[in-house]
């Protein structure tokens, strides 16, 4: 959608494929990254799409959904949660193998966001037991990988985190049910 007149336009098309999630544009604009599933394979993919070109190209597969991902603010790598093995990774956008950065040795991941500097990988995590509304923590990794820090912020079911450009706050959805 057109910021400034409200246009929508198809970007990236979808056809008969079972599921298509988490769509995200890289900062420069060149391409599209989404998950593409069938569930009745068992197959789970991290899929780049380039605008210019309309190639589109198979980056990750998985057997379980990967629904958090997003895009460094350079471009250069894809950080998400993998539920299959409880792990966040990167891979790079242009292709190749996917760097563990982390493992959960329990609960969920909900969100996975870039720090605008591009230093840190932020993730919401809600803990073993609570579901996925249940009550979440906000960490942070390093974009190299390393110790997870945990910060002094909880909610319930945080997830949506979008940074403010400044990198000073950080916004998101929350809720329970």
């Amino acid at each position: 959608v057109d910021a400034r007149n409200g246009k929508a336009s198809l970007l990236v098309p979808i056809g008969g494929r079972a599921g298509f999630h988490s769509p995200i544009i890289s900062p420069d604009g060149k391409y599209a990254f989404y998950e593409s599933d069938s569930w009745k394979e068992g197959i789970f993919r991290i899929m780049r799409y380039n605008l210019e070109t309309k190639q589109e190209k198979e980056m990750y597969r998985s057997e379980w959904q990967i629904l958090e991902m997003d895009v460094s603010p350079d471009g250069e790598l894809l950080a998400f949660w993998e539920g299959r093995d409880n792990t966040i990774k990167v891979i790079p956008v242009e292709g190749g193998t996917a760097k563990l950065l982390y493992e959960l040795d329990s609960g969920a991941i909900l969100s996975v966001v870039w720090s605008p500097d591009g230093k840190y990988i932020f993730f919401s995590k809600v803990g073993e037991g609570e579901g996925k509304v249940g009550r979440c923590q906000l960490w942070r990794i390093s974009r190299g990988g390393g110790e997870a820090i945990k910060f002094p912020l909880e909610a319930d079911g945080m997830e949506d985190l979008s940074f403010h450009p400044d990198g000073r706050q950080i916004a998101f959805r929350s809720g329970s049910i």
